[in-house]
């Protein structure tokens, strides 16, 4: 894995984070590109380099935040390790599979944010059926997303550094 490659996606896309993110908001729905990134990476970088890649995203991503130091960097790198662990059972050059993984994770997410949210602060209304409905949401609106930067990295696989032949590995699951 290029580190250097690495460095410039995750720049770019802390950047459209908190930039243009919040412009393409639809209704409580933000995409989260931070994790489309850490998803792609935990599906086709080796074991170490994804959880490290999650980890320095995640802690980049603390420090455009009002949250609490730890948050999203501990997030991520629980989000990355669930994704390794599943990765083998999976086509990872499908989209499809980005996709799905990426909504699960967000979803995933979303709801342990919200429950964060719910015992740290005492003003967030907690799951309530507009919160839970509102996180799905906001996966699928990211999964969309998803889509689109998962072909832009695929396309650009050489200059990432990924291992050659990881993104069609399947490990049969029998």
């Amino acid at each position: 894995m290029s580190w250097l490659a690495f460095a410039i996606v995750a720049a770019l896309t802390l950047a459209a984070q908190s930039t243009v993110a919040p412009r393409l908001e639809i209704g409580p729905a933000r995409p989260e590109w931070t994790l489309v990134i850490v998803v792609f990476y935990a599906l086709h970088a080796p074991r170490r380099e994804a959880l490290i890649a999650a980890w320095i995203l995640g802690a980049a991503a603390d420090l455009l935040t009002i949250e609490r130091y730890g948050v999203l960097s501990f997030s991520y790198l629980l989000a990355a390790g669930a994704v390794v662990l599943v990765r083998e059972a999976l086509v990872r050059a499908d989209s499809l599979a980005h996709v799905g993984v990426t909504f699960a994770v967000v979803g995933l997410i979303q709801a342990a944010w919200l429950a964060y949210a719910s015992l740290a602060h005492a003003a967030v209304g907690g799951f309530t059926g507009a919160a839970i409905a509102a996180c799905l949401f906001s996966a699928a609106y990211t999964s969309l997303w998803a889509l689109v930067i998962d072909r832009v990295l695929l396309a650009s696989w050489r200059a990432l550094g990924l291992p050659r032949g990881a993104a069609t590995h399947r490990v049969p699951t029998s």
